[in-house]
């Protein structure tokens, strides 16, 4: 870990100089907090549509997933991306008595880890021979959707993606207003060039009171010390002061 020789190194300067402060005075006090990662599920049958059993096999995935701590919620840059291509066949028909089978191919990536496979399995069932193609259908259902929603419990953890995700926070209050699009993005490059760091991204602003939400996604034990104190020393420029009074 590099923060302490960068440590030592500034308090060598200031005694070297004859200087009582350690580290410059901040404008920008600045504190993290934990995020859930964000998780897309995208649910699909072989013609690409979506039908009784596909939406009943996605929404299962989903409910196991918030009960295993993610926030799920559609989005081309989730943390963690599901997929589910579900497929059923007639097995046997009598009359108006029918058998159906289907199988689902469930996939789960890491995108911020090079589309790293956390989860991957094709599940298969056979429903029950049921009066009706509708009845059929939920026969199916009931046999298939329990299996999947066990390997999403099983395959699928925060532990498992190897990333964790942050928000930062960072107060303007007393900042220089016509400072801050460059520190913005100042800001935001200095995170992204720091290993470790997958991505970074301004998320929300407030007026009352002035600040912003930055929110980080990087590799689990990047920052021992702390993913804000590790930058504020690295970058003093930035002028944060972790921990201050917002």
């Amino acid at each position: 870990m590099k923060v302490l020789p960068q440590l030592l190194a500034v308090a060598a300067v200031a005694i070297a100089t004859g200087c009582t402060t350690v580290l410059p005075t901040a404008s920008y006090p600045v504190r993290a907090k934990a995020d859930s990662l964000r998780v897309s599920v995208s649910a699909q049958n072989a013609k690409g549509e979506g039908d009784v059993l596909t939406t009943a096999v996605a929404a299962s995935v989903r409910k196991a997933l918030v009960e295993r701590h993610f926030r799920v919620e559609e989005s081309e840059t989730a943390d963690v991306a599901v997929s589910l291509d579900v497929s059923h066949r007639e097995v046997n028909r009598a009359s108006n008595f029918i058998l159906l089978e289907g199988s689902v191919a469930a996939r789960a990536v890491v995108p911020a880890r090079d589309n790293r496979v956390i989860g991957e399995e094709i599940i298969k069932s056979r429903g029950t021979r049921a009066l009706g193609e509708s009845e059929a259908m939920d026969a199916l259902a009931e046999a298939l959707v329990p299996k999947v929603s066990d390997w999403a419990r099983r395959s699928l953890s925060v532990e498992a993606t190897g990333v964790r995700a942050q928000t930062i926070v960072i107060s303007y209050a007393h900042a220089n207003t016509k400072d801050l699009p460059r520190f913005k993005v100042e800001f935001v490059q200095a995170v992204l060039a720091t290993p470790g760091v997958r991505s970074c991204a301004l998320v929300s602003e407030s007026d009352t009171p002035p600040s912003a939400e930055y929110r980080v996604v990087y590799d689990e034990g990047a920052f021992p010390a702390g993913i804000v104190n590790e930058i504020a020393v690295s970058r003093p420029e930035l002028h944060l002061r972790p921990g201050a009074a917002f």
